[in-house]
């Protein structure tokens, strides 16, 4: 999977082949085929793997015993902050950038291959939210549900990959300032 995913990264998922991955990896196409029933089953299957250390982030700090408020600044810069130091991360990212990109159907089949894992997160995400609302610390006339997709979008967003910058991308080190921005929109008016 390592082997797969710089070289999905490097050279894009149309221009990589199984047998590619196999001769890098030192082993046969037939022990790729053993693991992954094909080149775009290896693709998910990095994608999910990665995609898991977020959400494992997101709910260790959704979990946590901090105030509501808090638990959403923390998971926030955290998330985003990850992104930004990690190599594989970034890899990640550009990977699944490459094949939303290059393939028809591309986030729809990444959208599959987390959306179990991603609507934990959003779930457990919505209900620190009613309990910071419950609590007085945030604003209790926006639907908990809306905040959290809001949330969630702004996290995707940060998930451009930051070797160039994209027109609405999240700079480099700003993800103190993102938490900051949406806790004050989440107190009460």
């Amino acid at each position: 999977m390592d082997v797969a995913l710089k070289a999905f990264s490097v050279r894009g998922y149309s221009a990589v082949r199984l047998s590619d991955i196999a001769a890098d990896a030192g082993v046969t196409r037939g022990a790729v085929y053993w693991h992954f029933s094909s080149k775009k089953g290896l693709l998910l299957a990095i994608l999910k793997e990665v995609a898991s250390s977020y959400i494992q982030v997101a709910m260790e700090v959704l979990g946590s015993d901090l105030e509501p408020t808090r638990k959403i600044s923390e998971m926030i810069h955290r998330l985003i902050s990850a992104t930004e130091k990690s190599d594989v991360l970034l890899a990640h990212r550009r990977l699944a950038m490459r094949f939303m990109a290059e393939t028809p159907g591309g986030l729809e089949d990444v959208h599959k291959a987390i959306s179990n894992e991603m609507r934990s997160v959003t779930r457990m995400l919505t209900r620190v939210i009613r309990e910071g609302q419950s609590a007085g610390e945030i604003r209790s006339d926006v639907d908990a549900k809306i905040i959290s997709g809001a949330i969630v979008a702004i996290l995707r967003g940060s998930a451009i990959p930051k070797g160039r910058q994209y027109p609405g991308s999240i700079p480099r080190g700003a993800s103190h300032s993102v938490a900051d921005l949406v806790i004050k929109g989440l107190e009460p008016r």
